[in-house]
């Protein structure tokens, strides 16, 4: 991911802890053409309070633990516990080593 200088303000860079993955619910639209979002705690983040509950504009672009969006590169810290739940009862394996994948459009 090449940010630029935009994002040389973010000293260390905003993090997400106890985060899960939010998108749309259209059963009618493709998986790989929705939206993708995290919503979790953020710390870190010149615009939010340390621990401030945050849902992240879309995702889109993601390397190891770190995700891209439109306005902030952040960094994965701790998934839900409910959230790996909600994974490993949907038959979903994680991997744990790079969370999210992004399909492009």
């Amino acid at each position: 991911m090449d940010h630029g200088d935009y994002f040389a303000c973010y000293e260390p860079s905003p993090r997400i802890e106890d985060w899960a993955i939010v998108g749309e619910a259209n059963p009618y639209q493709a998986p790989e053409l929705r939206e993708m979002r995290i919503t979790g705690k953020v710390y870190n983040h010149p615009r939010f309070d340390d621990g401030e509950v945050v849902t992240t504009s879309p995702v889109l672009a993601s390397a190891g633990n770190t995700v891209e969006t439109q306005n902030t590169t952040y960094d994965l810290g701790t998934m839900s516990e409910k959230y790996k739940e909600w994974c490993s009862s949907m038959g979903i394996d994680v991997d744990f080593s790079a969370p999210v994948k992004v399909f492009f459009r």
